[in-house]
């Protein structure tokens, strides 16, 4: 269900009346930490599908690792 641009307008105009022109910009600024930090979470959920198999390696499993790790010294 998409809202068309007039009714998009109308219920823009129901929010000034509600909410007040003093409430909004802090409204707002909510709302954008919201998304921002729902991307975020997105972002962090990725998931590795680079393996074939479709099974995960007992060593990833269980979140350990024989392979030596690796640090970049700068």
């Amino acid at each position: 269900m998409m809202l068309n641009a007039s009714e998009l307008l109308v219920v823009a105009a129901i929010i000034f009346v509600v909410v007040g022109l003093q409430k909004l910009p802090q409204i707002s600024a909510a709302a954008a930490r919201l998304r921002l930090s729902f991307q975020k979470g997105l972002a962090d959920d990725v998931i590795d599908v680079s393996s074939t198999s479709g099974e995960l390696d007992h060593e990833e499993a269980s979140g350990e690792s024989t392979e030596p790790t690796q640090t970049r010294e700068s």
